[in-house]
């Protein structure tokens, strides 16, 4: 394996376990001997969610209320942790609005 391969499958991880602290569950659940690259989950605010990520020039797909993240060999770790920031003060803005951010966690269940 590449370089680039080894150092992508600890940020696919670090995603996986970064979500699941802001209690958002992926849509399939993590496989720790072979991370996806791909990691999409559902919530209700997804549309709030995707314009705060866009306004942090961090690019994921929105549709149909769901958020696709893709981790590749050319992310760093800043990407991942701008991600996971972005996300938890998103978080933090809909619990001090009293906004629903976790009524459970959300999937396509």
């Amino acid at each position: 394996l590449s370089s680039s391969s080894a150092a992508s499958d600890v940020y696919k991880r670090q995603v996986q376990e970064g979500l699941l602290k802001l209690s958002i569950r992926p849509m399939a659940p993590p496989q720790p001997d072979c991370p996806s690259g791909i990691v999409s989950f559902q919530h209700p605010n997804s549309q709030a969610i995707y314009d705060a990520l866009l306004k942090e020039n961090i690019h994921v797909m929105h549709h149909a209320g769901r958020i696709r993240i893709a981790i590749h060999g050319f992310n760093t770790e800043d990407d991942v942790d701008r991600l996971l920031d972005c996300l938890r003060r998103q978080r933090e803005a809909a619990q001090k609005t009293e906004a629903a951010w976790n009524d459970g966690p959300h999937t396509m269940e």
